[in-house]
C-alpha cells in the first residue's frame, strides 16, 4: 500500500514565503567552497565576481565608518584594485590590451572566462577609470544585482566564485549554483605588495 507520507528529506513550502527568503533558506542546503578549503584554492579554474564596496569595507577598511573617508571614491576603489593585483588565481594575459573592454558592465556570461576577476562597484563609471588589464572593474546601478544576474544567466554557474559578505547576495548566488568565498578568505589570497627598495639600497639579507 502506498504511503501518503512525504519523503523524509522533503521540506514543506510556505506559499507566503518570499522568493528571496526561500532562496536564502534553500541555499543553506547547497555547499559552496568546501569547509576545509574556505579560500577556494582547490576550486577548478573559475571566474571571480567581487562585491567591490562590500569587500573594501568589511576587510580592507576594517569596518570603518563611511563618513570622513574616501572609501566610496577613487581612493578606495584603487586600494582594492591594487590589492587584487596580487591574487594568486589571477590570469595574466600576455597582452594587456587583450583584456581591455570598453564597457565591462555590458559583459555577458561568455566573458566570464576562467582566471578573470570582475570587481563590481555601485554607480556610474568615471571617465578616468578605464582599466586595461585583468582584473576588470565594472560599474553598475546595483553591484549586487549585476553579480546575481550573471550567475543566474551563466550556463555553468558552478564555474563562478562570488566574493561577498552580503547575506542576500550570497544566498541568491549559492542557490543559483555559484561557489562562495568570504571577503576575508579572498583577501588572504591577495598578499600586500612589498615596494622595491630605493635605488642604491640593499635588500635585507643581500649583504
Amino acid at each position: 500500500m502506498c504511503s501518503s507520507q512525504p519523503p523524509a528529506d522533503s521540506t514543506p513550502t510556505d506559499p507566503r514565503e518570499s522568493r528571496e527568503s526561500r532562496e536564502s533558506r534553500e541555499s543553506r542546503e547547497k555547499p559552496g567552497a568546501r569547509e576545509d578549503d574556505p579560500q577556494g584554492s582547490a576550486l577548478p579554474a573559475a571566474a571571480w565576481l567581487i562585491d567591490g564596496y562590500n569587500v573594501l569595507h568589511t576587510v580592507l577598511l576594517g569596518g570603518q565608518p563611511r563618513e570622513g573617508t574616501d572609501w566610496w571614491g577613487e581612493t578606495g576603489r584603487d586600494l582594492l584594485w591594487e590589492r587584487i593585483q596580487s591574487f594568486d588565481g589571477l590570469h595574466r594575459s600576455e597582452s594587456a590590451a587583450a583584456d581591455l573592454r570598453p564597457d565591462p558592465g555590458n559583459a555577458g556570461p561568455d566573458a566570464l572566462e576562467p582566471g578573470t576577476v570582475w570587481i563590481v562597484f555601485d554607480g556610474k563609471r568615471p571617465a578616468s577609470n578605464q582599466r586595461a588589464a585583468n582584473p576588470q572593474v565594472v560599474f553598475a546601478p546595483s553591484a549586487d544585482q549585476w553579480i546575481v544576474d550573471r550567475v543566474r544567466s551563466s550556463p555553468n554557474s558552478s564555474a563562478l566564485v562570488v566574493v561577498s559578505a552580503d547575506h542576500q547576495v550570497v544566498g541568491r548566488c549559492r542557490h543559483a549554483g555559484a561557489q562562495i568565498v568570504t571577503p576575508r578568505d579572498f583577501i588572504a589570497r591577495c598578499p600586500p605588495r612589498v615596494p622595491p627598495p630605493p635605488p642604491g639600497c640593499l635588500e635585507p639579507g643581500s649583504e
